[in-house]
């Protein structure tokens, strides 16, 4: 049995969706829709994490509905502003998904999510280590601020890691692996060809972390994150 499952949406920002497909998102303001969508998904295994923006209509609510029903929320594909993210924490948000990555950056005038997160100690993050989604030196902000317990290592592997660079057909469409990234036809990342065991060594490689410590954050925070609550 699995220990939970992670639902990357649909609740996400159109702004920020990524690679995920917009026409599939949805939002908090239509209620029948949102008690489909939890009809839909039933009693799910383990401890299950969905992440969400919670700036999108009846985002808020959707925090605490999440929260009620055992999920641990997760913050991401958002461009929230401070107010908007510290409700989120106050219904019960905890943890940042592929942190830096389909957030609105950083600006000296609006720490926004990725300021946010760092300065909090109270919620974790997960980053996807590949060297594709975040630099060294992102990696080694995080980790100066977040400590080695603070953030978490991910994979987000697509179907094609571990396959040679070419193209692939995933999930109806055309990735392309190239050089160790995964892009889809407009461009953008779509998820990573590494698999955990290169992200524990890259973070480690780049003198980011000790192998200890990339190994800590590829198990143990994680699964303290769904232990808790």
């Amino acid at each position: 049995m699995p220990l939970g499952i992670h639902l990357e949406g649909p609740f996400v920002s159109p702004n920020r969706s990524g690679a995920l497909h917009r026409d599939a998102l949805l939002d908090g303001s239509d209620e029948r829709r949102v008690d489909a969508f939890f009809e839909a998904v039933g009693d799910l295994p383990g401890r299950s994490i969905v992440t969400m923006a919670p700036e999108i209509p009846g985002g808020l609510d959707l925090v605490s509905a999440f929260v009620k029903r055992g999920f641990v929320v997760s913050l991401g594909h958002t461009e929230a502003d401070v107010p908007t993210l510290d409700e989120a924490l106050r219904r019960g948000a905890r943890h940042m998904t592929h942190f830096g990555n389909a957030m609105k950056p950083l600006h000296h005038r609006e720490a926004g999510p990725i300021g946010w997160g760092l300065l909090h100690d109270e919620v974790t993050v997960d980053v996807i280590a590949d060297l594709h989604h975040l630099s060294s030196q992102m990696l080694a902000l995080v980790r100066r601020c977040k400590g080695p317990g603070g953030f978490a290592l991910i994979s987000d592997a697509a179907p094609c890691a571990g396959l040679p660079d070419g193209d692939h057909l995933v999930w109806g469409e055309t990735l392309t692996v190239t050089g160790g990234a995964v892009r889809n036809a407009s461009g953008n990342l779509a998820g990573s060809a590494a698999l955990l065991p290169d992200c524990v060594d890259r973070l480690a490689s780049c003198g980011v972390a000790t192998v200890e410590e990339a190994r800590h954050a590829a198990s143990v925070t994680p699964r303290r994150l769904l232990a808790s609550g």
